[in-house]
């Protein structure tokens, strides 16, 4: 019984990340994993423009994903990360359609604490 279950999670997240935006928001899942690949969708499209930024592979500290309040298919990523000069914070907002729109992108320096 238990195989079952894990088969049908496994087998859901797979048609989930297989199939474009339109076809998992039909899935009877429509409530929990589309949410999720779009988000994983709108980290990873951050990630590379921080990258193109900083001008190579850029590892964050920390990095958070959501949905942006009342505004449909918009994300707002932001986080930390180690830059060539010490900590930086970034923010990308991002739209999601037939492809990925940046909206608006920010990268400043972490404040340092008093000393």
């Amino acid at each position: 019984m238990k195989r079952r279950i894990w088969f049908a999670a496994c087998l859901a997240v797979v048609v989930a990340l297989t199939l474009p935006p339109s076809a998992t928001q039909a899935s009877p899942v429509a409530g929990t994993q589309p949410d999720l690949v779009a988000a994983e969708q709108a980290r990873l499209t951050c990630l590379q423009f921080l990258q193109v930024r900083l001008g190579g592979e850029a590892a964050p500290i920390s990095i958070e994903t959501r949905p942006v309040p009342h505004r449909d298919q918009q994300w707002l990523v932001d986080g930390n990360v180690k830059g060539p000069e010490g900590p930086l914070l970034f923010a990308c907002h991002l739209q999601q359609g037939a492809r990925w729109e940046l909206l608006n992108f920010s990268l400043w320096a972490a404040p340092m604490p008093p000393a």
